[in-house]
C-alpha cells in the first residue's frame, strides 16, 4: 500500500515526535466520477495513530 516511509517531525494532533510520511492509493467519488490518485502522500503518527494529509496536498487535490 505504501511505497516509501520518512520520518518527519511532530504529530499535528497529539504533538509527539515520529511522523511518517508514506505514499498510498486513495479513491474518490465512485462510478463515472471516480478518481483514483496514486503516490499521495499522508502524514502518520506513530505515537496515537492519527493519519492526515497536509495543506499542499489538500490544495493538490481540490485543484484536480
Amino acid at each position: 500500500m505504501h511505497s516509501r516511509e520518512k520520518h518527519m517531525s511532530q504529530c499535528e494532533v497529539c504533538g509527539a515526535e515520529g511522523i511518517i510520511k508514506r505514499d498510498i492509493s486513495r479513491s474518490y467519488g465512485k462510478g463515472d466520477d471516480l478518481l483514483v490518485i496514486e503516490n499521495l502522500p499522508i502524514l502518520s503518527c506513530s505515537h496515537c495513530g492519527e493519519s492526515y494529509l497536509n495543506a499542499e496536498t489538500l490544495h493538490a487535490i481540490d485543484n484536480l
